[in-house]
């Protein structure tokens, strides 16, 4: 028996490691959309800070 022989099916034609590379292809893709907005807010005042946090903020400490 093979090793790919032991991995359940996912479903027709499918297999659990062809569904892990998809959702780990999918989490790539999340996470590079979410770095991008990041970057888009870097910087920019966060609303509904109280002051204190929000002088931090702007001081680059958070």
């Amino acid at each position: 028996m093979e090793p790919e022989d032991d991995i359940p099916e996912t479903g027709p034609g499918g297999s659990a490691a062809a569904a892990g590379d998809e959702l780990l292809a999918m989490a790539a893709g999340l996470g590079a959309e979410m770095e991008r907005e990041l970057a888009h807010w870097r910087g920019a005042p966060l609303p509904g800070l109280p002051e204190p946090i929000r002088r931090l903020e702007g001081e680059g400490l958070l």
